[in-house]
């Protein structure tokens, strides 16, 4: 099966009110996860498109080591929104692994 090299991102809106510190720490919003090497029909391929998405959600996020009150809502509230945008990436390339799109191929005899 020929499949075109896709790329899904997972654009996050940017946190406001972060502590300095951790504002510079998060200066990445955007991930990239590639999944076109994977065949999406097969639960373990899907397993590891899984795993990719929440690597990239934790790296879009952070980690909460040391957090005050404010910064943990902020980041709970990331985490949230880049879920929400990894679920919405991730339907997408499921329904592209299902829907057959047409191809021309051209071949010299």
């Amino acid at each position: 099966m020929i499949k075109p090299a896709v790329v899904m991102l997972a654009a996050i809106a940017a946190c406001t009110g972060l502590a300095p510190a951790q504002a510079a720490a998060q200066s990445q919003r955007t991930a990239l996860i590639q999944y076109n090497d994977l065949d999406l029909q097969k639960a373990e391929q899907r397993a590891i498109l899984d795993a990719r998405l929440q690597d990239a959600v934790s790296q879009v996020c952070g980690k909460t080591s040391q957090l005050g009150i404010q910064e943990f809502h902020e980041w709970h509230r990331c985490m949230n929104e880049a879920r929400n945008s990894a679920d919405k990436g991730r339907a997408i390339a499921l329904a592209n692994a299902t829907t057959p799109r047409p191809h021309v191929i051209i071949e010299q005899d």
